[in-house]
């Protein structure tokens, strides 16, 4: 596995790190949602600037949060206190 996570677009399978903290599992999956949805490994080459990343990206991204309800909220679950410092998560 990767540092974090490994995504392997083939075989259909993300596969992140247990032992993260919350907040790193969400940018890890979100991470690897997108080497998933981009074919990054595979595709990078054809990229000469942000913008077309961008535009391959944000559509199916966009698709990715409307059909899963549970992931944005789990992406999107708030880890502050109500004094604004970071909390756990249960």
């Amino acid at each position: 596995m990767g540092k974090w996570g490994v995504c392997n677009r083939k075989a259909g399978y993300i596969q992140i790190d247990p032992d993260q903290t919350d907040d790193q599992k969400r940018d890890t999956l979100w991470h690897e949602l997108n080497h998933a949805l981009n074919d990054c490994d595979t595709q990078f080459g054809k990229y000469v600037d942000y913008d077309n990343i961008f535009s391959d990206m944000i559509p199916a991204q966009l698709q990715v949060l409307r059909d899963n309800p549970n992931l944005v909220k789990f992406l999107l679950a708030d880890t502050r206190s109500k004094n604004g410092k970071t909390r756990k998560l249960r």
